[in-house]
Formats: C-alpha cells, structure tokens, sequence
C-alpha cells in the first residue's frame, strides 16, 4: 500500500501469485483474487495480515469481489458464480455459467449480473432470471434501468427486469464505453460523446 501523503510504500505482502485484478476495500479489509484462483481477505490495518483465504475453481482476472450484505459476489475463469462470506471466507453457494466469466461482474437492485458465453441475470439467491445469448466486446455498464453494452459499433440497451434488448448504432467506430459519476461516456476518433 502507498502512502498518497509520503509517496513511501507502507505495507507490502506477497501473494501466491499474479494479481490482475482490483481489490475492494471494506471495513478495514481488503478483498483481492489472484490467477491461480485463490480469494484473499487482508487485514487493512494490520499490515496485509491474511485474515483468510480461500482456493476457487477457475482463475480470477479482471475480475473484483463485489459486496452484498455480509458476503462477497465473484466469477471465475472456469465459468463460476461464487457467493463467499465476507466474515469467514466460507462458499456459500456456486454456479455454474457457461463459459468463462472475465469482466466484472454488476450487483443492482438484489441482481447480479454476469458475462460469461451468455449475458445471465440472477437474483442474489442465485436464480437465473434471464439469459441473453449476446456476446459483447467490454464491461457492463448501467445508467437509470438500463444496462449499457457495446459489440460491433453498436450501444446494446438492455432492460434489467427481462433482458429486453435495443440497439443503437453509432456512425463511428466505438473505441470504448466508460461510466464516470452515473453517466455513461463513449470514445470514438477524435470525439467524446455522453449518453442520454
């Protein structure tokens, strides 16, 4: 960890392998995957201690915990849907998507939303809701009800109740869709433009 004030590190800990993945940080713990697929909980305050630590199935890349409630939301390479107690690292259910889940997953309203081979919504007891087959090029991105998704030059508007998708296409090439305070910004050529 890096001091922003001093610019000197303050903690450091070596874990069992690469990370490339962003950690969440939440009540003085740090929750963090690595790429052989192990959980981390990192005490904050205590020098990186290892609070707990738990092995999944599957790598973790590009892929940050998100919280709900007391447990902690996470997928995996190897195509797994983990619900984990925050307090104890403990499983407390899987599922099994098909396909490897390699973008961040999305908690909103009680649903969790996860791109995999298929684009799948669960309620946080992990009952599929809907399944899209919508193979999309970057993260998940939400404005309002709707979730944001970019394949082939077009913006994909897809209903978070049902999965209901339309489609709006762009006379540019779309570099990218980023999210900055709850707007939805897209990148192509020269230009910058912010979603309505």
């Amino acid at each position: 960890m890096l001091s922003l004030r001093t610019k000197k590190i303050l903690f450091k800990k070596k874990l069992d392998a690469p990370i490339f993945s962003s950690p969440i940080i939440k009540n003085g713990k740090i929750y963090i995957g690595t790429i052989s697929g192990k959980l981390y909980c990192l005490d904050q305050k205590e020098g990186f201690r290892v609070i707990w630590e738990k092995d999944l199935e599957g790598r973790i890349v590009d892929n940050s915990p998100v919280f709900y409630k007391e447990s902690l939301f996470i997928g995996t390479f190897a195509g797994n849907l983990y619900n984990i107690s925050s307090l104890s690292g403990e499983i407390i259910k899987q599922v099994k998507v098909d396909g490897e889940i390699d973008t961040p997953i999305v908690l909103k309203d009680n649903m969790v939303y996860v791109k995999a081979k298929d684009f799948n919504a669960f309620d946080v007891n992990h009952r599929k809701i809907w399944s899209r087959k919508i193979n999309f090029d970057d993260e998940i991105y939400y404005q309002d009800d709707e979730i944001l998704l970019e394949k082939d030059n077009k913006i994909l508007y897809v209903d978070f109740k049902n999965g209901r998708m339309k489609k709006y296409y762009t006379k540019d090439r779309i570099m990218k869709l980023r999210s900055v305070n709850d707007r939805i910004f897209m990148y192509n050529n020269k230009y910058i433009n912010l979603i309505n």
